[in-house]
Order: C-alpha cells, then structure tokens, then sequence
C-alpha cells in the first residue's frame, strides 16, 4: 500500500511537471559560463524568475559589478540619445559598490562618497564637482519617476580605484548582449 501511494505522489508530480509548461519557461542553457553575466553554471539551466530574457530586448541594459548583477527593481538603466552615453539609476549601483548616497530636493543633487571621493552631480546640468573641483559632463544627470539617472561611465571612472585594477579598464561594454561590466578589483 505505501509502494502505491509513492507511486500515485510520484506520477502526480511527473504529470504536474509535463503539463505545466511554466516550469521549464524561459530557461537558458549554459554549459560553463552564461555569455552575459559571467555567472559560471555546469551544465545547467538559468531561470529568469518566469520572465522572458531581457536581452531579447534592444532597450535592456544589464550592468554587473565584479561579476555580480546590479538589480534595478523599479528603474532600468537607458542610452541617452542625445550623448549617447549609459545613464543608470544611482542608488542602486552606488549601494552595491559600497558608496553613500545623499540626495537634496531642493537643489536636485545627488552626493556619493566613497573612500574619500565625492561627486555632486545637479540634475539637468552637465557640469559636475569632484572632491570640490569643477568638472564637465558628457551627459547630464536627469530625474525620471522619481529616481536621479547619472551617466554610468563617470561615476565608475571616479569612483575606482584604478591601481587596484592591474591595467584592467573599470568599465566594458559587450554590445552583442547589451552588457556593462564594472570592475573594482
């Protein structure tokens, strides 16, 4: 009796899975590393929390920061059209490379600092200070649904320190799947 209802459990679960056809959505196979993130799996699948892969997507733009992906939870990072440059939601990449963030509504600035470096970037103005001196911008910083972009490439090139990299350049894009990658070490 008990070999019977393992047996019934067991092809419940089997039926449940052939005819669930989410289980099996949107699964990438990789055999060592997945081409855009670098996240190294052995013969086994990526799942992209039931979504489709948003590299399908000619808008997305993944950022990874020392081998770990940058989550955007309500903001996604876009190309400026007119610069041309990468703008990013600050918070969450400055969080994930351990630099504070202070924002002032009333002047519409962002502040980050990190290991004695300090950036003050105004909204819709392309110029700049680091640690107190005055620098221009390729792209200005905007406000968009309530989050402050700031273009990508700036802040990383300030931000790292570069001796720690070994020549390496801070920061590459791979435009076959829409991937920038931040290294801080």
């Amino acid at each position: 009796m008990k070999n019977l209802k393992t047996a019934g459990v067991v092809g419940a679960m089997g039926l449940f899975l052939i005819l669930n056809p989410g289980v099996f959505a949107w699964g990438n196979k990789v055999d060592s590393s997945h081409p855009a993130t670098g996240t190294t799996v052995d013969g086994g699948y990526l799942f992209d929390e039931g979504k489709p892969p948003e590299q399908a997507s000619p808008d997305h733009i993944s950022v990874v920061l020392d081998n770990n992906d940058v989550y955007f939870p309500d903001a996604k990072p876009y190309i400026d059209s007119d610069s041309g440059r990468t703008l990013v939601p600050i918070r969450f990449v400055a969080q994930q490379m351990k630099a504070q963030v202070n924002w002032d509504d009333g002047t519409q600035q962002a502040t980050i600092n990190l290991n004695g470096k300090q950036i003050v970037l105004t909204v819709n103005s392309q110029q700049a200070t680091v640690n107190g001196q005055g620098v221009g911008l390729d792209a200005a910083p905007t406000l968009k649904d309530g989050r402050t972009y700031v273009p990508l490439r700036f802040i990383s090139e300030v931000l790292i320190d570069k001796t720690k990299l070994g020549g390496k350049n801070p920061i590459d894009w791979d435009p076959q799947y829409r991937v920038i990658r931040i290294h801080t070490k």
